[in-house]
This record gives structure tokens, C-alpha cells and sequence, in this order.
């Protein structure tokens, strides 16, 4: 009796196996598998969205502009542009896509939003391309093309580029070489670009800033601490001299000027703060705000009569004596929060859920092909399936250690190159630089003329360093 109830049972349980691994359930664990991979490789947004809240929040708020129904533009990351109306509700995203960043936004009198985009890859930027956005957050056109794959020399080659400026129907913007700052202007209306002006200097790198401001002329700002006025043709016009000591690291930097409605305005990056430029003296701008906008600023940027920057994480606007703090988070549409936690609950699972997947497909090979297979080849096959698999996770491992070895090398062979090939200066002409009035002296230019030939020596994408040997006396 027994035995028969154990070999009833024994029948159940093979009954039940043979339901279980049958080859519809293995087409769906592989569809289902597939799903889950796909799953897991779905993008997330990396913004500060809160599906629960419905918020989208700035992570790194870098630029702001305002729009004329009192919108606020945001870029965040250089990854996405938001765009906040009054009421709190988003109102469009623009985001940079995949090897792509967003900087310089600007905003014209009919609300359209001009950026650069730049276009990378894993040597590098590619190009920027200034684009036209319209007051919904549509992409109209491209407007003017930095093609850097085409500069071959690094003295001529364009190295920054200035945030953009609109005013009176012409964008205006400046491209920065070495020894040369190059003035530019885009007639909104025609689309067509002009360099109206360019500035030469021996010394590398002299502007740090210059804002063109149309009938020829433009503003500027010299690593010596020097502000001042210049007029395309004519002489420039020092506003200001600061300085700078090197040694203490004490003193003024300017790193952008602006005008704005007549006044004039200058950033200090390093101290992290703005100055009012008047009457041959740096002063705080005099607004009235009922919070620190002038501590912890890293933006400046002006729109129309506006003041605009951002401090602490603060976007504001300061315009007609009074400053604002502008929104840096919105609330999103139902859709977009439901997508989103949608798709972080399958990443959740995706892992777990690819596990159980391998299992049962393993499973299913081993119930069919080992334990009732009839034949001894498909044995034999799937017994070198496993060793194949087992092979290929061999070499993979062995390939990947043999690449980060190869990157090791390379690392060890480019700092050799860059020791072997230091040049040696006299001590006496480096410790001669200590304040930033030395910025146009031989020694200087000498200097910088080492670093910038042996530039391509000291490049990598992680970083940029340069070995110099001086001569100590």
C-alpha cells in the first residue's frame, strides 16, 4: 500500500514538472527576461523629481533668465532647461541628451531662449551650436556652428566662449583664443553672424571677459584686475584697476563684467560676489533684498535692465533697486509623475526579477535536456553550452584586466613624456610674478608660452596637468 501511494505521489510531482517546463513558460521567462534587462537599462531621470509630491526640483542650478509673464528659466546641470511659470507649474523641459551640455542662456523680448549646446564624445568637445528655442520650449533653428574638429593649431584654436547677450534684435557673444578675443554679433531677423571686432594681446589669455553691446561698443575685463570701456576702432577706457597678490592670494579677480540700464557690474568668482563699477571705485550694488544675494554668488548675467544671478543655490533678479528670488522647483503633470515612478518601481524589480528568470530558464535546460532528454547528443550539447558560457566569462574577466593594465601604462608613459619634455626657467623670473600687474611682464609670457606648446603633451580626459622645472638660483 505503501509503495503505491509513494509512486502515485511520484507521478503527481512529475506530472507537476512536466506542467511547470513546458516550452511556453520558457518563451515567456525569455520575453519576460528580456523586459527586465531593458528594465534595468531604462534612464531615470537624474533631476530631483519626487513622483510622490509631484516636484521637480533644480539639482545644480548654473543660469537664469526671466521671461515677460514672469516664467522662470532655469539651467540645471547644463543637463536640462527648465522652464517655471508663475504659479509654480512647470512649463516646459529641454534636456541635453546623451554627450550633449546646455550653457549661456539668454532671453529675447519675445520670450524666445538662445543656448549653446555642446556636442561631445569621449575625446572631447566636438562643436557648439547656438539654438533657438521658442516661448514653448521648441527647438526653431540653429543659429551659428563652433566647429572644433577643424582647429589644428592650439594658438588660433577657440578655447571659451562668452554667455550670450540680446539686445535691440542682435545676439551678440565672444569667442576666446589665445592670444585673441574675438567680438561677434548674429542679426536675429537675417541669421546672419559677423565678427565685428577682434582683440589682440602677446600676453595669453588677457580678457576674461568682454560683453559687446552693439554701436561698436563693448566692455571688458583683464586678468591684471583691469575694467574698462573700449569702442571698436577706437582706445579702450580703464574704469578700474584692482589688484591681485598672488603670494597671499588676496585682492580683486574680475571674471565677468556686465552693463545693464547704464550701470556697470563686475564678478569677483573667487570672492563670490558682485560690485557695482562707479566712478573709478568697486562698491555694492545699491538694491534693497530681504536676503544675502551677494554671499556664495556664482552667476551673473544681466537681461534687458536685469540683474541675474544665483547664490547658494538662490536664483534671483534684481532690477529698478529691488532684488527678487526667483523659483528653482515646479510642479510636474500627473503623466509625468506616474511615468516616472513607474519606471523606478521596474528598475526595482528588474534586478530580482532577472535572477529568478536564469533561474528558471537553467532550470527548465536541465529538467528537459539532462533528465529527460532521450538522446546523449543534446546531453553533450548543453554540457558544452556551459563550458562555452564558463569560457566566455573567463576571457571577458582576462580582457578587462588586461585594458585597465593598458590604461595604467599609458597613465606612467604620459607622465615620463611630460618630464622628459619640461623645459627649465630661472626661479627668479617665476617668484618675480606676484601680483597680477606682473600678468603682462616677459617672464609671464614666457611662461605661458612653455605650458600652451606643451599643452597636447599634458592633455587627458581626466585631467590637465603640466610639470615645469625651475631653476632654483
Amino acid at each position: 500500500m505503501r509503495n503505491g501511494m509513494s509512486l502515485h505521489k511520484k507521478e503527481e510531482a512529475l506530472a507537476a514538472a512536466k506542467k511547470t517546463f513546458r516550452l511556453r513558460w520558457l518563451v515567456t521567462a525569455l520575453v519576460l527576461l528580456l523586459c527586465m534587462v531593458l528594465a534595468d537599462r531604462a534612464a531615470v531621470s537624474d533631476a530631483r523629481l519626487s513622483p510622490a509630491s509631484r516636484t521637480l526640483s533644480c539639482d545644480n542650478p548654473l543660469e537664469v533668465a526671466r521671461m515677460s509673464d514672469g516664467s522662470t528659466v532655469i539651467n540645471d546641470s547644463a543637463l536640462r532647461v527648465l522652464c517655471i511659470a508663475p504659479n509654480g507649474q512647470l512649463r516646459y523641459v529641454i534636456n541635453a541628451g546623451n554627450n550633449r551640455q546646455l550653457t549661456g542662456i539668454t532671453l529675447d523680448e519675445a520670450d524666445n531662449l538662445y543656448l549653446y549646446r555642446t556636442v561631445s564624445n569621449a575625446s572631447g568637445a566636438l562643436r557648439d551650436e547656438i539654438c533657438k528655442f521658442d516661448a514653448r520650449g521648441t527647438e526653431t533653428a540653429v543659429l551659428y556652428t563652433i566647429d572644433y574638429t577643424e582647429q589644428t593649431k592650439s594658438d588660433t584654436a577657440t578655447v571659451r566662449t562668452s554667455p550670450l547677450y540680446v539686445r535691440d534684435g542682435t545676439l551678440y557673444f565672444t569667442r576666446y583664443h589665445v592670444y585673441r578675443t574675438e567680438l561677434l554679433s548674429l542679426r536675429l531677423d537675417t541669421g546672419k553672424a559677423e565678427a565685428y571686432a577682434a582683440l589682440d594681446s602677446d600676453v595669453p589669455f588677457l580678457y576674461t571677459d568682454v560683453q559687446g553691446i552693439g554701436d561698436g561698443v563693448y566692455y571688458y575685463a583683464k586678468e591684471t584686475g583691469e575694467l574698462g570701456k573700449g569702442t571698436v576702432g577706437g582706445a579702450e577706457e580703464p574704469l578700474y584697476k584692482g589688484s591681485f597678490d598672488v603670494r597671499k592670494n588676496q585682492g580683486f579677480r574680475p571674471f565677468y563684467i556686465r552693463w545693464a540700464g547704464g550701470n556697470v557690474y563686475t564678478y569677483d568668482y573667487w570672492h563670490s560676489r558682485i560690485y557695482e563699477v562707479k566712478d573709478g571705485r568697486l562698491g555694492e550694488p545699491a538694491w534693497q533684498s530681504d536676503f544675502d544675494y551677494n554671499t556664495g554668488v556664482y552667476e551673473m548675467a544681466v537681461q534687458g535692465n536685469a540683474v541675474l544671478g544665483i547664490s547658494d543655490g538662490t536664483p534671483w533678479r534684481a532690477e529698478n533697486g529691488v532684488v527678487q528670488a526667483l523659483q528653482s522647483s515646479a510642479r510636474i503633470p500627473v503623466w509625468m509623475a506616474v511615468q516616472e515612478g513607474l519606471v523606478r518601481l521596474l528598475k526595482l524589480c528588474a534586478v530580482p526579477a532577472i535572477w529568478l528568470c536564469a533561474a528558471y530558464i537553467l532550470l527548465w535546460l536541465c529538467w528537459n535536456v539532462l533528465l529527460c532528454g532521450k538522446k546523449i547528443a543534446c546531453k553533450l550539447l548543453l554540457l558544452e553550452t556551459f563550458v562555452c558560457l564558463g569560457l566566455l566569462v573567463l576571457l571577458y574577466e582576462g580582457v578587462s584586466a588586461q585594458y585597465r593594465r593598458y590604461v595604467l601604462q599609458n597613465r606612467e608613459t604620459l607622465g615620463q613624456k611630460a618630464s622628459l619634455t619640461a623645459q627649465l626657467m630661472d626661479g627668479s623670473a617665476v617668484f618675480a610674478i606676484q601680483t597680477s600687474g606682473d600678468l603682462q611682464s616677459a617672464d609671464y609670457r614666457d611662461l605661458n608660452r612653455i605650458l600652451i606648446d606643451n599643452y597636447s603633451l599634458y592633455e587627458s580626459e581626466a585631467d590637465t596637468a603640466a610639470l615645469l622645472l625651475v631653476q632654483n638660483g
